[in-house]
């Protein structure tokens, strides 16, 4: 399903145009195809409600560093991610990065102001990578029915062992530290999140959990868009990061049920806000 810019047809994350910088280890214009399938699987379905929408998305390929956002003030109105492709036709690798760092997108950390900030950080990491595998999972269905690329069916294959193998590796990490048991597990980590900033093991742990339940829900994935629209973004307590992130789900239309999803799975009694 294409993805919806939103009721008007406004310029957004969904139908910007892509510029494409670096080196792609071979034909710029074999890039340029996996990216525009990553952004339409990533995105599909979903009408773009948040107000910060770029009207370009720079994607570029680097030799060093780990794939991210770029928070520049070259072009403000332009969202800029870096990845780290390490070799020529490496699709799963770049289809990977690129939805993680959709993600963040989505979460309205593209402009120069959304430096990553703790105690909350690690929620987005965590849901950022949530949707790079959901999108994965939806890549693979994609290029089985229609390749990128002409008799490139069985690629599809590939695409799903990649994906299946950082699942498994989530998995038993969640299983070794405690985190089948949500509640005792945020308790006991407690401190460890307030401190993370990027995909630490912390926020590793809580993917298998949000990957079962957006996978069983697709429709929450749109309340990624009403995330960090605030001042403080994440410096906020987890706590008063949900119930922010609630009230911008009612303010922009969308339905607010993945922000008290979270907060059931941090403490099952706790009230729906």
């Amino acid at each position: 399903m294409p993805p919806e810019a939103s009721g008007t047809g406004a310029v957004s994350l969904a139908n910007c145009l892509i510029e494409m910088r670096g080196d792609w280890h071979g034909p710029e214009a074999a890039a340029r195809q996996v990216i525009e399938r990553v952004r339409r699987v990533a995105l599909g379905g979903l009408k773009l409600r948040s107000p910060r929408q770029p009207d370009a998305l720079i994607v570029e390929n680097k030799r060093e560093g780990n794939p991210s956002i770029w928070l520049h003030t070259e072009r403000p109105t332009a969202a800029w991610i870096k990845l780290d492709m390490t070799t020529a036709g490496a699709w799963c690798q770049l289809a990977y990065q690129l939805s993680h760092e959709f993600g963040h997108c989505l979460a309205n950390s593209w402009q120069s102001d959304a430096k990553p900030r703790p105690p909350s950080q690690w929620l987005e990491e965590a849901l950022a990578e949530t949707l790079a595998l959901r999108a994965l999972g939806r890549l693979s269905e994609s290029w089985q029915a229609e390749p990128v690329f002409a008799d490139g069916s069985d690629y599809a294959d590939a695409i799903r062992r990649y994906r299946s193998a950082i699942i498994a590796r989530y998995n038993k990490e969640a299983r070794d530290d405690g985190a089948t048991d949500l509640p005792a597990w945020f308790q006991k980590e407690a401190d460890g999140l307030r401190h993370a900033t990027g995909l630490s093991g912390l926020a590793e742990d809580v993917v298998p959990a949000l990957l079962g339940a957006i996978e069983a829900d697709p429709a929450l994935v749109e309340d990624y868009q009403a995330m960090n629209l605030w001042p403080e973004r994440t410096s906020l307590p987890v706590s008063d990061y949900l119930t922010r992130w609630q009230q911008q789900c009612e303010a922009i239309g969308t339905r607010g049920r993945l922000p008290s999803l979270i907060s059931r799975m941090r403490c099952p009694s706790e009230p729906t806000k």
